[in-house]
Parts: C-alpha cells; sequence; structure tokens
C-alpha cells in the first residue's frame, strides 16, 4: 500500500498515523510533529484540497495537451504535411472518459465538461474531413448520378404515358370499330385526332389523307 492510500485509510478510520512505509526515524519525527490533539478535519480538508489541486491541474494538461499535440497546433498540423489524420482519429479515440464521483466542485464540472466537449468536437470533425476527403478521391462523378436519377424518373414518366396513348388508341380504334354509323366526317375528325396524337404507328388505321 503506497503512503496517499494509508493517509486515506488512517482518515477513514480516525486513527492516529501509523505508516509501515515510513523507516522508525521519520515515523519518530511525524508522532513529534503530531504530538496533542491530531485535527482530523484539517487533515481530511487539506487532502481533498490537493487532490482537487492535482485533478485540476491533471484536467488542464489532458485539455491543453493531446498526447505531444498542442491543442493550438491542430489547425496547422491538419494540412496533410504534419500528424497524420488516422493517428490524431487513433489518439483522439484512446483519450480517457472521465467521470466525477461525489465531486460537485463546479470548477471541475467545468473543466470536465470542457474536456469532454473537445474531444468529442475533435472526433466529430476529424471523422467529417476523413469523409470529405473519401468522398473527393472517389471516381464518383455525381453530376453523372443526378442525371441518371432524372433519366430513370423522366424513362418511368414516359413509361406510363405510353401506356396511356396505348389505351387511348386502343379506345379510339374500338369506336372506329364499333360505330359504323359514324359519318365521314366523324370517321375524319378520329383518324385526324390518331395522328395528332402520334398514335398511327399504334394502330392499323389510315388517315384521311390515306384513304
Amino acid at each position: 500500500m503506497d503512503l496517499d492510500s494509508e493517509i486515506i485509510q488512517l482518515i477513514r478510520q480516525n486513527a492516529r498515523p501509523k505508516f509501515s512505509s515510513l523507516n522508525d526515524e521519520q515515523q519518530t519525527k511525524l508522532d513529534n510533529a503530531l504530538k496533542g490533539n491530531f485535527n482530523y478535519d484539517l487533515l481530511r480538508k487539506e487532502l481533498a484540497g490537493s487532490i482537487d489541486d492535482f485533478k485540476r491541474e491533471r484536467f488542464n494538461i489532458v485539455v491543453n495537451d493531446i498526447g505531444d499535440l498542442q491543442r493550438l497546433e491542430l489547425g496547422n498540423l491538419l494540412n496533410g504535411n504534419g500528424i497524420s489524420l488516422a493517428k490524431l482519429q487513433n489518439d483522439l479515440n484512446r483519450l480517457p472518459r472521465f467521470q466525477l464521483v461525489d465531486n460537485e466542485n463546479e470548477s471541475d464540472q467545468s473543466l470536465l465538461r470542457e474536456y469532454n466537449h473537445l474531444r468529442l468536437q475533435l472526433i466529430m470533425k476529424c471523422n467529417a474531413i476523413e469523409t470529405m476527403r473519401h468522398e473527393m478521391n472517389a471516381d464518383v462523378n455525381y453530376q453523372i448520378i443526378d442525371s441518371m436519377s432524372r433519366t430513370v424518373d423522366l424513362k418511368n414518366w414516359h413509361d406510363e404515358v405510353e401506356v396511356e396513348l396505348k389505351e387511348l388508341a386502343q379506345n379510339l380504334e374500338l369506336i372506329l370499330k364499333s360505330w359504323p354509323e359514324l359519318n365521314d366526317e366523324k370517321r375524319s375528325q378520329v383518324a385526324k385526332l390518331i395522328g395528332a396524337s402520334s398514335l398511327m404507328p399504334i394502330l392499323n388505321v389510315k388517315g384521311e389523307h390515306d384513304t
């Protein structure tokens, strides 16, 4: 057990500190320094303050330094001439995820929020850069894809119109065959309608100009 762990354990037990990690001379000096009533509350406060200072310092180091990569240098190094994007993504993904346990210190919470926000933002931006690079390097012409999409839509529309034209042609053909009482004028009008509707190839019907 290290010295810090022993201190925490003794404070919890409210026991006069005796440390196995100290030699006899060191322990004697400590006993002399702690003669009389031992103020455990003061020790707890000082120890908690030291731990908070240590955590705050470590958080600041993590926030300002990503491995050996200074935060302010990120923009310059993402130009392709410095650190590789893949390595940066790997380093970001390996950054620790911190949580505060039983700590309501607003400064610590604010620092942790800043760290987590920075970490997530960097990961998202790296992913966006990687996606953009992939699309720029891909052998894909998006104008062709868009044009093909419109062509497919147009083909579907053309097919629908063709079906409707065939139905119209069949109806007109049925009229010509089923209504022998139609006079020449009416038949001429139907024939003109067939010709104007480009239905001549569909029907075996001759227009007026062919008769």
